[in-house]
């Protein structure tokens, strides 16, 4: 029982302690707060005053909160008040210094960051740009390789030119040249043009122009699908492409002279600057196919429908060979004019 009492006295004891320290740090917050505002306003007093005031506010729970109120009123309202104060009396330079002079600047840096990071942003996408066509041409000479590594075998090892005896060989050469062909660009397809023509492989007949009749070989091009192809400024002169799909593939300047083109479709085709002279037309879909400027010298237009071709002229017309052909309004040519140099027999 003794020990519980002595438990209890030094508890309050320490409680008494602690109360005590807590008022001690009041006060003399209290006291130095005093001090603040006594010399700001100049009131009369001296550091004992201040410490027995800030004593009996501490003492009293409401007068102390009240007295930190009123001290962080005026803490708050003080820059206010030098702001308002040191408006006045200023003269119109002192006045361009404080506010237009600052604000000039702050526009002169944001349109300077801004030039920056847009200068910053244009460098990065020509950079993306840049390593994006490295990448695409890289993938690009990959295919070309690829497809020269598979046709070297279906030549050499599996005799791609005798297609009526290995009938599967010719079914896979046509099916991964048109895959090569649509992923090339025009450049590359000139470069596998070029090897399929040495190889014999593009059913290239004799024409007027050629000193040696060649004919024969396995048509590759025939009748396969060639859509979307960048073939422009290709070599494709006297090559069989009767039935061939190349609508929406590029062929300007390409050079198909004498080329067999019978019921080619060529729809909404670049023919721009392309020759096409001598070649076999006849029956192709030329419709919104562009033929600015392209040579239709002697060229077969028998039974070709031409009312909706693009840019396509009397001039250009004029020397190619018309046979029951559908020819484009506002054009007054003869469209059977040419049926008996085309069929002795018509």
């Amino acid at each position: 029982m003794l020990g519980l009492k002595a438990k209890l006295v030094q508890i309050r004891n320490q409680w008494a302690t602690q109360k005590t320290a807590q008022l001690q740090q009041r006060t003399e917050r209290l006291a130095y707060l005093l001090y603040l505002q006594r010399t700001k306003t100049n009131h009369p007093g001296c550091r004992d005053s201040d410490w027995a005031k800030a004593q009996r506010i501490a003492k009293n729970p409401l007068k102390n909160s009240l007295c930190r109120a009123n001290f962080l009123q005026r803490k708050a309202l003080t820059p206010a008040r030098w702001f308002v104060n040191g408006l006045s009396g200023k003269t119109s330079w002192e006045w361009l210094e404080l506010f237009i002079v600052p604000l000039f600047l702050a526009i002169g840096a944001f349109y300077l960051d801004n030039g920056v990071e847009q200068r910053q942003e244009r460098i990065a996408a020509e950079r993306y740009e840049q390593e994006a066509s490295i990448a695409d041409d890289r993938a690009r000479q990959e295919i070309l390789d690829s497809y020269l590594e598979k046709m070297q075998e279906l030549l050499l090892d599996r005799d791609l030119r005798e297609s009526s005896e290995n009938i599967e060989s010719f079914v896979i050469a046509r099916a991964i040249t048109a895959t090569a062909i649509k992923g090339l660009d025009s450049e590359r397809n000139h470069l596998l043009v070029v090897f399929l023509r040495e190889a014999d492989l593009l059913g290239v007949s004799g024409s007027a122009s050629s000193t040696e009749e060649r004919g024969g070989g396995i048509a590759l091009f025939e009748g396969l699908d060639l859509s979307d192809a960048e073939l422009s400024w290709t070599y494709l002169v006297a090559t069989n492409l009767n039935y061939t799909d190349l609508s929406f593939a590029s062929l300007s300047s390409a050079k198909l002279s004498y080329a067999k083109l019978r019921g080619t479709g060529l729809g909404l085709a670049n023919l721009y600057s392309a020759d096409l002279s001598y070649a076999n037309l006849s029956e192709a879909d030329l419709s919104e196919a562009n033929l600015r400027s392209a040579n239709l010298r002697s060229a077969n237009l028998s039974s070709t429908d031409l009312r909706s071709a693009r840019n396509v002229t009397k001039a250009q017309l004029s020397e190619a060979l018309l046979c029951n052909t559908i020819l484009p309004e506002g054009i007054d040519l003869d469209p059977s004019r040419d049926c008996e140099e085309l069929y002795p027999l018509y």
